[in-house]
């Protein structure tokens, strides 16, 4: 017993670093014309942000292989603030959200499943005042620098850059990115790949 729960509080540390590195890229038709560009600059109502992936820890200890795994998903409760957006900068105002949702945590000793548990996350996410420059890469794909949207494994997603993609729907803005990382860092004094596969979505509303 006292061995499982080394695992799991092992699994939890590990998981509360994230740091990383990050692939984008763009896509255009089959015409070679390329997407509509998107008009988002203005101000804009933040009404939801979503996230769903996983993050991974894998290391060595005595021989043995052990991996974590925490797998999630959140659509935010109790959404406000507001987006400013010029040609050059992202900025979030008095952006307030709530993440309640449930991980599964699972911990794996050289491949085989060693325990798995639901549990539960609550976080109250406050953000006053958040400038993001940015650069478009499309014309409707754009690559934020900096940090837009959390994940609900005890730490947010820090990134220096995310590309997201971008959808008009009437007056919503819907911005979708894709978030890939694998780096080996020391995690408790051992040394650790993780990796990340996330999937975030802001949508945003034109007042």
């Amino acid at each position: 017993m006292k061995s499982k729960l080394c695992l799991v509080a092992f699994a939890l540390n590990s998981l509360l670093l994230i740091s990383c590195q990050k692939e984008y890229s763009t896509q255009r038709d089959d015409s070679g014309n390329g997407p509509a560009p998107v008009d988002f600059t203005g101000t804009w109502d933040i009404v939801e942000v979503a996230s769903q992936g996983s993050n991974s820890s894998t290391t060595a200890v005595a021989g043995e292989s052990l991996k974590s795994v925490v797998e999630y998903a959140y659509f935010s409760k109790n959404t406000s603030g507001k987006m400013l957006v010029d040609d050059k900068v992202f900025l979030t105002q008095d952006l307030n959200y709530i993440i309640d949702t449930t991980m599964t945590l699972s911990v794996f000793s050289n491949g085989a499943l060693l325990t798995s548990a639901d549990m539960p996350f609550y976080m109250e996410v406050v953000q006053p005042s958040n400038p993001l420059p940015y650069r478009k890469i499309s014309a409707d794909s754009i690559v934020i620098i900096g940090q837009l949207t959390s994940a609900p494994s005890g730490a947010p997603i820090q990134s220096e850059e995310m590309g997201f993609r971008l959808m008009m729907a009437g007056d919503t803005l819907v911005m979708k990115g894709n978030l890939k990382f694998a780096v080996r860092q020391n995690v408790n004094g051992l040394p650790a790949n993780i990796e990340a596969n996330t999937t975030n979505l802001i949508k945003l509303l034109r007042p």
